[in-house]
Protein backbone atom coordinates (compact mmCIF):
# COMPACT_ATOMS: atom_id res chain seq x y z
CA UNK A 1 0.00 0.00 0.00
CA UNK A 2 1.29 3.42 -0.95
CA UNK A 3 1.78 6.71 0.89
CA UNK A 4 0.01 5.34 4.12
CA UNK A 5 0.30 8.73 5.58
CA UNK A 6 -2.00 10.26 3.23
CA UNK A 7 -4.62 7.54 4.01
CA UNK A 8 -7.50 6.93 5.68
CA UNK A 9 -9.84 4.08 6.07
CA UNK A 10 -13.45 5.80 6.25
CA UNK A 11 -16.41 3.48 7.73
CA UNK A 12 -19.46 3.77 7.62
CA UNK A 13 -22.35 2.05 8.84
CA UNK A 14 -26.16 3.90 7.14
CA UNK A 15 -26.63 4.45 3.57
CA UNK A 16 -23.32 4.51 2.53
CA UNK A 17 -23.16 1.14 3.13
CA UNK A 18 -23.76 1.47 -0.23
CA UNK A 19 -21.59 1.35 -2.84
CA UNK A 20 -23.26 3.68 -5.65
CA UNK A 21 -24.78 5.82 -2.86
CA UNK A 22 -20.77 6.14 -1.32
CA UNK A 23 -19.88 7.47 -4.77
CA UNK A 24 -22.14 10.07 -5.18
CA UNK A 25 -19.76 11.78 -2.09
CA UNK A 26 -16.58 11.18 -4.21
CA UNK A 27 -17.69 11.45 -7.52
CA UNK A 28 -21.14 14.04 -7.70
CA UNK A 29 -24.13 13.02 -7.75
CA UNK A 30 -28.11 12.28 -6.31
CA UNK A 31 -28.14 9.40 -4.65
CA UNK A 32 -31.21 7.36 -5.59
CA UNK A 33 -34.00 8.44 -3.97
CA UNK A 34 -32.72 10.95 -2.14
CA UNK A 35 -33.45 14.75 -2.71
CA UNK A 36 -30.18 16.03 -2.98
CA UNK A 37 -27.31 16.19 -5.36
CA UNK A 38 -23.83 16.36 -4.44
CA UNK A 39 -20.80 17.73 -5.43
CA UNK A 40 -18.19 15.23 -5.00
CA UNK A 41 -14.50 15.54 -4.02
CA UNK A 42 -12.02 17.83 -5.52
CA UNK A 43 -10.19 14.34 -5.90
CA UNK A 44 -12.76 11.73 -7.78
CA UNK A 45 -11.07 8.90 -7.89
CA UNK A 46 -12.30 5.79 -6.23
CA UNK A 47 -11.56 4.48 -3.00
CA UNK A 48 -8.72 2.13 -3.18
CA UNK A 49 -10.65 -0.60 -1.52
CA UNK A 50 -13.51 -1.41 0.24
CA UNK A 51 -14.50 -4.59 2.74
CA UNK A 52 -16.31 -5.09 5.99
CA UNK A 53 -16.15 -3.74 9.25
CA UNK A 54 -17.80 -4.46 12.39
CA UNK A 55 -18.39 -1.39 14.63
CA UNK A 56 -18.73 -2.94 18.63
CA UNK A 57 -21.39 0.50 18.86
CA UNK A 58 -24.48 0.68 18.99
CA UNK A 59 -26.48 1.76 15.89
CA UNK A 60 -29.62 3.85 15.96
CA UNK A 61 -31.75 5.83 13.62
CA UNK A 62 -33.51 9.40 14.84
CA UNK A 63 -33.63 13.18 13.66
CA UNK A 64 -35.58 14.00 10.27
CA UNK A 65 -33.71 14.06 7.56
CA UNK A 66 -35.04 16.36 4.72
CA UNK A 67 -32.51 14.90 2.38
CA UNK A 68 -34.51 11.63 2.80
CA UNK A 69 -38.24 12.79 2.71
CA UNK A 70 -37.94 13.80 6.60
CA UNK A 71 -37.28 10.46 7.93
CA UNK A 72 -34.55 9.28 10.57
CA UNK A 73 -31.00 8.47 9.23
CA UNK A 74 -28.29 6.07 11.14
CA UNK A 75 -25.89 7.15 14.23
CA UNK A 76 -23.81 5.15 16.02
CA UNK A 77 -23.30 5.77 20.04
CA UNK A 78 -20.11 7.01 20.85
CA UNK A 79 -19.35 5.09 23.58
CA UNK A 80 -18.27 1.09 23.00
CA UNK A 81 -20.40 -1.42 23.89
CA UNK A 82 -19.59 -3.92 26.81
CA UNK A 83 -17.66 -6.70 25.83
CA UNK A 84 -20.14 -9.32 26.03
CA UNK A 85 -22.65 -7.35 23.88
CA UNK A 86 -23.10 -9.36 20.87
CA UNK A 87 -25.37 -6.62 18.69
CA UNK A 88 -22.29 -5.25 16.79
CA UNK A 89 -22.93 -2.53 13.98
CA UNK A 90 -22.57 -4.05 10.62
CA UNK A 91 -20.05 -1.33 8.82
CA UNK A 92 -18.24 -1.16 5.37
CA UNK A 93 -14.86 0.71 5.10
CA UNK A 94 -13.50 2.30 2.37
CA UNK A 95 -9.83 2.98 1.81
CA UNK A 96 -9.64 6.74 0.83
CA UNK A 97 -7.05 10.03 0.88
CA UNK A 98 -6.88 12.45 3.80
CA UNK A 99 -8.61 15.28 1.66
CA UNK A 100 -11.38 13.10 0.14
CA UNK A 101 -12.59 12.16 3.69
CA UNK A 102 -12.47 15.63 5.26
CA UNK A 103 -14.69 16.77 2.07
CA UNK A 104 -16.80 13.51 2.83
CA UNK A 105 -17.52 14.53 6.52
CA UNK A 106 -18.62 17.92 5.28
CA UNK A 107 -21.34 16.57 2.56
CA UNK A 108 -22.33 14.27 5.35
CA UNK A 109 -23.16 17.55 7.39
CA UNK A 110 -24.32 19.21 4.59
CA UNK A 111 -21.61 21.66 3.82
CA UNK A 112 -20.03 22.85 0.73
CA UNK A 113 -16.67 20.65 0.25
CA UNK A 114 -14.50 23.68 0.67
CA UNK A 115 -16.15 25.00 3.97
CA UNK A 116 -13.68 25.32 6.59
CA UNK A 117 -16.27 25.52 9.51
CA UNK A 118 -15.47 22.11 9.38
CA UNK A 119 -11.87 20.86 9.90
CA UNK A 120 -10.14 17.88 10.98
CA UNK A 121 -6.38 17.52 12.68
CA UNK A 122 -5.60 14.53 11.66
CA UNK A 123 -2.52 14.28 13.97
CA UNK A 124 -5.19 14.93 17.02
CA UNK A 125 -7.76 12.71 15.65
CA UNK A 126 -4.94 9.95 15.26
CA UNK A 127 -3.88 10.28 19.29
CA UNK A 128 -7.89 10.23 20.41
CA UNK A 129 -10.68 7.87 21.12
CA UNK A 130 -12.97 10.90 19.91
CA UNK A 131 -12.49 14.39 18.57
CA UNK A 132 -15.10 17.07 17.29
CA UNK A 133 -14.50 18.69 13.84
CA UNK A 134 -16.91 21.69 14.69
CA UNK A 135 -17.43 24.59 16.76
CA UNK A 136 -19.43 23.31 20.37
CA UNK A 137 -22.42 25.79 19.15
CA UNK A 138 -22.39 24.17 15.49
CA UNK A 139 -25.58 22.14 14.98
CA UNK A 140 -23.67 19.57 12.88
CA UNK A 141 -25.68 15.78 12.97
CA UNK A 142 -21.94 13.79 12.07
CA UNK A 143 -19.69 16.90 14.34
CA UNK A 144 -18.27 13.57 16.27
CA UNK A 145 -14.60 11.50 14.75
CA UNK A 146 -14.46 8.23 16.50
CA UNK A 147 -10.84 6.52 16.27
CA UNK A 148 -11.40 3.04 15.51
CA UNK A 149 -7.72 1.92 15.68
CA UNK A 150 -5.74 1.18 12.52
CA UNK A 151 -6.55 -1.84 10.00
CA UNK A 152 -2.81 -2.47 7.61
CA UNK A 153 -1.06 0.33 9.02
CA UNK A 154 -3.68 2.83 8.09
CA UNK A 155 -6.07 4.89 10.97
CA UNK A 156 -9.84 3.85 11.10
CA UNK A 157 -12.65 6.67 11.45
CA UNK A 158 -15.98 6.81 11.46
CA UNK A 159 -18.28 9.66 12.74
CA UNK A 160 -21.79 9.71 14.39
CA UNK A 161 -23.20 12.87 16.17
CA UNK A 162 -21.97 15.14 19.20
CA UNK A 163 -25.00 14.86 21.04
CA UNK A 164 -24.91 12.41 24.75
CA UNK A 165 -25.58 9.00 24.26
CA UNK A 166 -28.62 9.45 26.08
CA UNK A 167 -30.32 10.59 23.25
CA UNK A 168 -33.66 8.58 22.81
CA UNK A 169 -35.84 10.21 20.01
CA UNK A 170 -35.11 7.22 18.07
CA UNK A 171 -37.15 7.81 14.73
CA UNK A 172 -38.20 5.47 11.61
CA UNK A 173 -35.87 5.99 8.34
CA UNK A 174 -37.79 5.76 5.19
CA UNK A 175 -38.36 2.72 3.58
CA UNK A 176 -35.52 4.25 0.35
CA UNK A 177 -33.25 4.60 2.78
CA UNK A 178 -33.71 1.27 4.15
CA UNK A 179 -33.21 -0.12 0.49
CA UNK A 180 -30.23 1.86 0.61
CA UNK A 181 -28.77 -0.01 3.47
CA UNK A 182 -30.10 -3.47 2.74
CA UNK A 183 -28.47 -2.66 -1.13
CA UNK A 184 -25.51 -2.34 0.78
CA UNK A 185 -25.59 -5.31 3.50
CA UNK A 186 -26.14 -7.66 0.58
CA UNK A 187 -23.56 -5.95 -1.43
CA UNK A 188 -20.59 -6.36 0.91
CA UNK A 189 -22.03 -8.82 3.63
CA UNK A 190 -23.52 -11.08 1.53
CA UNK A 191 -26.72 -11.66 3.52
CA UNK A 192 -29.65 -13.94 3.28
CA UNK A 193 -32.83 -12.17 3.61
CA UNK A 194 -33.53 -13.93 7.13
CA UNK A 195 -30.19 -12.03 8.06
CA UNK A 196 -30.80 -8.68 7.12
CA UNK A 197 -34.59 -9.00 8.76
CA UNK A 198 -32.71 -10.47 11.86
CA UNK A 199 -30.39 -7.63 11.97
CA UNK A 200 -32.69 -4.71 10.96
CA UNK A 201 -35.24 -5.74 13.27
CA UNK A 202 -34.06 -4.38 17.00
CA UNK A 203 -32.26 -1.31 15.70
CA UNK A 204 -33.37 1.46 18.12
CA UNK A 205 -35.99 3.62 15.85
CA UNK A 206 -37.16 0.81 13.93
CA UNK A 207 -37.79 -1.71 16.92
CA UNK A 208 -41.42 -1.93 17.54
CA UNK A 209 -41.96 0.61 14.64
CA UNK A 210 -41.77 -2.46 12.25
CA UNK A 211 -42.96 -5.50 11.90
CA UNK A 212 -40.77 -8.74 10.38
CA UNK A 213 -43.35 -8.91 7.61
CA UNK A 214 -43.10 -5.26 6.95
CA UNK A 215 -39.15 -5.78 6.27
CA UNK A 216 -39.35 -8.76 4.75
CA UNK A 217 -41.30 -7.19 2.04
CA UNK A 218 -39.07 -4.49 1.85
CA UNK A 219 -36.27 -6.46 1.81
CA UNK A 220 -37.68 -8.51 -0.98
CA UNK A 221 -37.95 -5.65 -3.29
CA UNK A 222 -34.04 -5.27 -3.29
CA UNK A 223 -32.63 -7.13 -6.06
Amino acid sequence: MKNKDNLVWYVSYGSNLSWSRFLCYIQGGTPKGAKRQYAGCTNKSLPLASGKYQIKHQIYFAKNSPIWGGWGVAFIKSNPLPAYEKNITLGRKYLITKGQFIQVVRQENGKDIDDSSIELDFDVAEKKSQCFISPENECTWYGRIINLGTREGVFVFTVTAKWSDNFDRYNLPSDTYLKTIIEGLREIYVMTDNEIIDYLISIPGIYTKKTCKELEILVRKVA
